[in-house]
């Protein structure tokens, strides 16, 4: 019904690619990237359908300009480390991929908190993002500071 709304570009974009259109979706996302240059969605998909026909001087592109909107998508380091590798790029292809390394999710780190709160469970409320403080709850972690 509207086939320049970018938003319809996008999603339309997303289901040819699945179906292994890469070239519909690439000029999808371009006229997307073309008409919002700072979605940051927009550039990840446009680069990895670049990224998936190996053209990867374009896909570069894309997620370098991904880097400048949202410098810590880890996305963004991940596949730039692989396209700097495979583009002989060694020294970036190194730098993103310890910047990708080190913003991961640790995967153990739910388990230590879990352990964590199980030795403290007067700080469990605290693991919860929306909680409120009484007078009751400042005394335990009194305790816990020293005071």
């Amino acid at each position: 019904m509207s086939p320049d709304n970018p938003r319809a570009l996008y999603y339309q974009a997303l289901v040819d690619r699945n179906e292994g259109n890469l070239d519909g979706a690439i000029a999808n996302l371009e006229k997307v990237v073309d008409k919002y240059p700072q979605s940051p969605d927009s550039r990840r998909e446009l680069g990895f359908s670049y990224y998936q026909l190996h053209k990867y001087e374009l896909a570069e592109k894309q997620y370098e300009a991904l880097q400048a909107i949202d410098p810590d998508d880890l996305a963004a380091h991940y596949i730039l480390a692989i396209i700097y590798r495979r583009l002989g790029i060694k020294d970036k292809a190194a730098i993103e991929s310890a910047r990708f390394a080190d913003e991961k999710d640790d995967p153990m780190a739910n388990t230590a908190a879990l352990q964590f709160l199980e030795r403290h469970p007067e700080l469990s409320g605290e693991s919860v993002p929306w909680h409120l403080h009484t007078a009751l709850d400042a005394a335990p972690l009194a305790t816990m500071s020293g005071r």
